[in-house]
């Protein structure tokens, strides 16, 4: 991140114990960022704002009026890895780097913070909000090796697992009922969420089922990010993309079905409408595909 510029001083306050005088300083803007994957940009669904991490603040972007507007800092000074919004647009959740990092949870209107939550030991690489709302999915870094899922109200831990793979990216299901990892080495599981365990608010290991590749392209498989379709309220299908730039569609039983070479020399993440899948390509490209078809419709 570059120096971060404007900081406004108003007039001496008083003097504090050593006699120096103090002020109140207000940022204005913040120059350069720290996005490191997909997972660390988020878009709120309710407004279309944009959040990303300088280092240890998160800077909030309306692209309707083209300027920041708001930060939240970092409680502990640590550097952001990861950020994302809840489906309503009221909170934002953020994943720390570096050891024993925290997941922090902002409600965006107030800009006050609501829960820290201490799960891993190294970096989180991907946080993700239920579609209801009502729990948190954390992953970290390879050497940390952990998948926890959370009531982040309560700050109770009611899932997790043990992942030996860098995991990108992290998707719910409509009906929160199962969770999707995508990363390194063929890593693509759906992890099915225990409704007991939601109820009683005891941790239980999350049970992970892989996806089956057999048939597919030639490509690397190691994936950069995962999403679910949203052709209907129902839907179980799921969207993969792999590093080397590959879009891949899953049935609803988790077994490839289709897939589109997207000629491109990286890619960095996909999000899906009811009308189109998009992909972030290489040079700034974003293409367009069919939902169901994967048709290309537009670069």
């Amino acid at each position: 991140m570059q120096d971060i510029t404007n900081k406004q001083a108003s007039k001496p306050r008083r003097p504090n114990q050593g006699g120096l005088m103090e002020h109140q300083m207000n940022l204005e803007k913040v120059i350069g960022n720290t996005i490191k994957s997909g997972a660390s940009v988020a878009v709120n669904p309710a407004t279309g704002d944009v959040a990303y991490p300088a280092g240890c603040v998160v800077v909030f972007y309306s692209p309707k009026r083209h300027r920041q507007f708001q930060y939240l800092s970092c409680i502990n000074n640590r550097p952001l890895s990861c950020l994302c919004f809840s489906q309503c647009g009221r909170y934002l959740a953020a994943g720390e780097g570096g050891r024993q990092p925290s997941v922090l949870v902002w409600d965006v209107k107030t800009g006050l913070l609501q829960t820290e939550l201490k799960g891993h030991s190294f970096s989180v690489n991907a946080v993700q909000f239920s579609s209801d709302g009502k729990l948190l999915a954390s992953v970290g870094s390879q050497v940390d090796g952990r998948l926890n899922l959370w009531q982040w109200r309560t700050g109770a831990l009611v899932g997790n697992a043990r992942v030996v793979c860098e995991v990108k990216g992290l998707a719910f299901s409509h009906d929160s009922t199962t969770l999707v990892t995508a990363g390194t080495k063929g890593h693509l599981k759906h992890w099915a969420v225990d409704s007991n365990a939601l109820l009683t608010g005891k941790c239980k290991p999350l049970k992970g089922r892989r996806a089956v590749v057999e048939g597919g392209p030639p490509m690397s498989y190691d994936y950069v990010d995962v999403c679910f379709s949203v052709t209907s309220k129902n839907a179980a299908e799921t969207y993969a993309l792999s590093s080397d730039g590959f879009l891949l569609f899953f049935d609803a039983t988790r077994v490839l079905e289709k897939w589109v070479n997207l000629k491109s020399l990286s890619v960095k993440s996909l999000s899906a409408t009811d009308r189109f899948v998009a992909c972030a390509c290489a040079n700034g490209l974003v293409r367009m595909f069919h939902p169901t078809s994967l048709e290309y419709v537009c670069t």
